[in-house]
């Protein structure tokens, strides 16, 4: 009988482990005959029962190395080679995807037929990246199965022994995850993979790419790839443009398999940026306003916040539809207002608006605030389409109103939805809406506050702390409308920009053409040019810049020196003079936390990509 060793790898920012761990764990432990569970934190604040519960053993290290780091510690110091030497098959997994969608033991009994030396769920082929770097063909190695006479050889202890605690996930990815399958084919190990990817694979070597990235949906129904790795749902970007893949594999896990969807919407809506997941998995919830035969009246308020007399025989438009299923209840400081609700019979209070009244009766609580709709500020015209493109969107009518409680019912992760950003007139803004005081839909169990001054996004944010995602939600007809929009703006944005600059074939050419211009105008008001950043972003965007004097790191990263042939300098070494001009090019996430930092060294000149 085959002893199998399976050492696995969690790594949290928050010091959690979730329950889609578990979920593994015991798939695993149901095919191991020791399991090993490294973390790369000191300590588990919460979830440390769940590996408890199926591990054999558990270590706790620094994050030193990353996952690659985690299992050499455990190979070479902490567990020791002759305890692992004692076992026929080693397994080497991280916590980097969800699943199985299957049973790790079919999976294993299909490999296990296969006499391979070592094998991987799914493998990269031969490619030529972004930056013309030459990849070659490996396993990915979230998850690799080493078998006996290749875990017995001294060249795979040795391989190990070896290799240093690398300081950058770049690295770790090019001088491990690419070197491994290769080092040991040439040393006659035969290896492959559970997953058929072939059919992707091009002998055009530029067209190769990491397919689970791009296309989870077709690897999990068509490829024989019965997981769904983090990475697509949080960097799937405009450029590669396969929203539709995440979508179509989530509604295929939660149709098709045995497996909760609801793992991995616990994990994510705690660890990834709401906008993000938003983009990634198209979060925009379209309703429509047919009847349907449930009707969920008892559990639901629609709570007014009235200020201006103008805008009454408009919000009465939609009172009077509401009031066949729902309550409403109108607040105003405004006595003219109230007057005027009171005599139409309509359930209105005078004075503070308390919360505590309504969270804990109600299960949806939608709040909505009137708009001015005088023409004293602007013409009236677009203070009502503004109030037109809130209003419509959450209280359409009353079998609308009844559809989005429908959607609350039937997704329990979902917390609160909002109408569209406006883009017309005055508010064609990216910002405008999500900053401003917001109405919305929103859970009762999660509306035990309420204060005038948050925002939108501050909703959002307090609902993805409580563990629930927020949608934006459009009336059927609606959508249509802002989609033609929307449409008419880019294209008109794409004729402005391919006249004033030059043509371009995607947005990333788009980006640069835009930024080269900004950039040159930057450069020619300094002396000296210095970059910030020496990743990816640094090197994509390095060929528009006209001249580089050097590139700055943050002090606690390690220092190359010299970037062909240009001096790279910490930050504590570049002096804050007039005449020093720096461009930021790191990715989003990370350019509010460098520009607190020149700023707190007192550079004031500086543009980000």
């Amino acid at each position: 009988m085959i002893k199998r060793l399976c050492i696995y790898e969690t790594y949290d920012k928050q010091n959690i482990v979730d329950n889609y761990i578990g979920v593994m764990l015991k798939e695993l432990k149901d095919c191991m005959n020791f399991l090993v569970v490294v973390c790369n934190e000191t300590h588990v604040d919460r979830g440390i029962e769940i590996l408890k519960q199926y591990a054999d053993m558990i270590f706790f290290r620094e994050n030193i190395g990353f996952d690659a780091g985690a299992f050499k510690d455990v190979l070479c110091n902490l567990l020791g080679w002759e305890k692992v030497l004692a076992f026929d098959e080693l397994f080497l997994v991280n916590d980097s995807f969800f699943g199985p969608f299957v049973e790790m033991k079919d999976i294993l009994i299909e490999m296990e037929g296969r006499n391979l030396d070592f094998w991987g769920l799914i493998d990269h082929a031969e490619a030529i990246n972004s930056n013309l770097e030459y990849i070659p063909a490996h396993i990915q190695s979230f998850f690799l199965c080493i078998d006996s006479v290749m875990l017995h050889d001294i060249a795979f202890k040795e391989y190990w022994n070896q290799m240093p605690y690398y300081k950058k996930i770049d690295d770790v990815v090019k001088n491990h995850e690419m070197v491994f399958t290769q080092y040991f084919v040439k040393m006659g190990y035969s290896y492959g993979v559970y997953a058929y990817t072939a059919c992707n694979n091009s002998s055009n070597i530029k067209n190769n790419f990491i397919q689970y990235m791009v296309l989870s949906n077709e690897l999990i129904r068509k490829r024989n790839f019965p997981f769904l790795k983090k990475q697509q749902i949080a960097y799937n970007t405009l450029n590669q443009q396969t929203q539709e893949n995440l979508r179509q594999a989530f509604d295929y896990i939660d149709k098709n398999t045995n497996y909760d969807i609801d793992l991995i919407w616990e994990n994510i809506i705690r660890t990834l940026d709401m906008k993000s997941l938003q983009h990634s998995l198209s979060l925009r919830l379209i309703v429509s306003d047919i009847p349907v035969k449930k009707v969920y009246n008892k559990k639901v308020i629609i709570i007014i916040f009235a200020s201006y007399l103008n805008a009454y025989e408009y919000i009465m438009n939609y009172i009077d539809k509401l009031l066949k299923l729902y309550e409403v209840i109108v607040y105003t400081k405004n006595k003219e207002v109230f007057d005027c609700y009171r005599n139409k019979k309509i359930r209105v209070k005078e004075g503070e608006f308390r919360i505590e009244n309504f969270y804990k009766n109600y299960q949806y609580i939608c709040i909505l605030h009137d708009e001015d709709m005088s023409s004293q500020l602007n013409p009236s015209y677009i203070a009502k389409s503004y109030f037109y493109g809130v209003w419509d969107n959450l209280v359409k009518d009353e079998h609308y109103v009844n559809n989005i409680v429908s959607e609350f019912e039937n997704n329990k992760r979902l917390g609160f939805l909002y109408p569209p950003k406006p883009i017309f007139a005055d508010y064609f803004s990216a910002d405008y809406g999500l900053k401003e005081k917001g109405s919305f839909w929103i859970r009762g169990s999660l509306l035990n506050e309420y204060n005038e001054k948050f925002t939108i996004n501050d909703w959002i944010k307090k609902v993805q702390y409580l563990g629930f995602y927020s949608e934006i939600v459009e009336s059927v007809e609606f959508a249509r409308m802002n989609e033609q929009n929307q449409q008419y703006y880019l294209e008109k944005l794409i004729e402005q920009i391919k006249g004033q600059y030059k043509n371009f074939f995607n947005f990333e050419d788009m980006k640069q053409i835009i930024f080269s211009g900004a950039v040159k105008e930057f450069c020619s008001k300094y002396k000296e040019i210095f970059i910030y950043g020496i990743g990816y972003m640094a090197r994509n965007y390095k060929s528009i810049i006209p001249k580089i004097d050097g590139y700055v790191i943050s002090d606690n990263q390690e220092n190359p020196m010299k970037i062909e042939g240009i001096p790279v300098f910490y930050l504590s070494e570049l002096k804050a003079e007039d005449d020093i001009g720096i461009i930021i090019c790191v990715s989003e996430k990370y350019q509010k936390e460098i520009i607190e930092l020149l700023k707190k060294k007192g550079h004031k000149n500086f543009i980000c990509i």
